[in-house]
């Protein structure tokens, strides 16, 4: 096959769908933290509510 591109040179568009986790954020580092936590708990409800997924959703 051909060889693959690395780097973002020659991008066929503009890279919008990146998130910089909590880490690489330069401030409010702790507000995205707890955020993304509660996020997760939040995703974890839902799921629990969820006919329709097939993760087994375990609690402790």
């Amino acid at each position: 096959g051909l060889q693959l591109e690395s780097g973002t040179e020659r991008m066929a568009d503009t890279a919008d769908d990146v998130q910089l986790s909590a880490r690489e954020r330069g401030e409010n580092r702790e507000d995205a933290m707890r955020a993304y936590l509660a996020w997760e708990i939040e995703l974890v409800n839902q799921m629990a509510s969820d006919d329709d997924q097939r993760f087994a959703v375990m609690t402790g």
